[in-house]
């Protein structure tokens, strides 16, 4: 909201919401459809999917809108879907997989390559990965291309709303340089008995639910 304020001013306390794809087609005059792509949703006229200044677009009421996040599905949608998945199963036993691509996720020989900044831009201290090194040498589910490390929950650890806290791929290094509790969206999940799986595809924008 009053982003010309911010681009003339340097007005750093903005307001900050959550639009849902459905009012972001409503902006722009389109329909929602459960197999509806961001990009014809709002019209847009490039042919990237980053989440760039470029894709942004202004509403009529002001608004800054910017497209989703490719390969994360925003953590605080998780409890609704995860309670809602969790009405199609017959066990509460679930299948988490991260796809190890994830900037400074496992441990490598060569480094987690993360660096953590001072607030005037300095590096202030190198971070290491997210998983232990136990977890990080541990056996992979390899897809076509990709590769995932997989842990094994309940439905009701997603379902909490503060879900990050509880997961063992909580960004603990992170939080010790001052930043707010996080943990990566799952890349898929399903179900023990297969009734139902999630995934977020690392270079797509949705979540593909069946």
């Amino acid at each position: 909201r009053a982003w010309d304020a911010f681009m003339a001013h340097g007005v750093h306390d903005v307001e900050r919401r959550s639009v849902s794809w459905s009012e972001a087609a409503a902006m722009h005059g389109t329909t929602w459809h459960p197999l509806a792509q961001w990009g014809s949703l709002v019209r847009q006229t490039t042919d990237t999917w980053e989440s760039s200044v470029a894709d942004e677009f202004l509403s009529a009421d002001g608004w800054r809108v910017r497209p989703p996040q490719q390969g994360q599905l925003d953590a605080a949608v998780w409890p609704h879907l995860a309670r809602t998945l969790a009405a199609h199963s017959d066990t509460d036993e679930i299948f988490v997989a991260l796809w190890e691509g994830h900037g400074a996720l496992v441990e490598s020989t060569s480094g987690t390559g993360r660096v953590f900044l001072s607030s005037d831009g300095q590096a202030a201290a190198a971070g290491g990965a997210v998983l232990s090194r136990e977890i990080s040498a541990a056996p992979r589910l390899k897809l076509p291309n990709r590769g995932f490390v997989v842990f094994r929950g309940t439905i009701g650890e997603l379902s909490a709303d503060d879900w990050p806290l509880d997961v063992p791929w909580r960004d603990r290094i992170a939080e010790s340089y001052g930043f707010a509790p996080s943990a990566l969206s799952p890349s898929i999940v399903w179900s023990s008995d297969q009734a139902w799986v999630t995934v977020s595809e690392v270079d797509l924008d949705s979540t593909v639910v069946g």
